[in-house]
């Protein structure tokens, strides 16, 4: 997610027009994915002087914990 542009205190609104609601949500949208496939994440960055959206195309990677 970093090397498509998110950084530490965006928020992520939807992932491919999934809207997410809270962490848990996100990590249920983004596991029905497999590593290697793209998705685009709606971001909104609230540490922008205008707390912009924007809309990152992100590559999924193998997680590893």
């Amino acid at each position: 997610a970093f090397n498509a542009g998110i950084q530490n205190g965006d928020i992520i609104l939807t992932v491919n027009d999934v809207t997410v609601i809270d962490s848990s949500n996100f990590y249920d949208t983004i596991s029905k994915f497999e590593p290697g496939e793209k998705v685009t994440v709606k971001i909104k960055r609230p540490n922008s002087s205008d707390g912009k959206e924007m809309q990152l195309k992100v590559d999924l990677a193998e997680n590893r914990k």
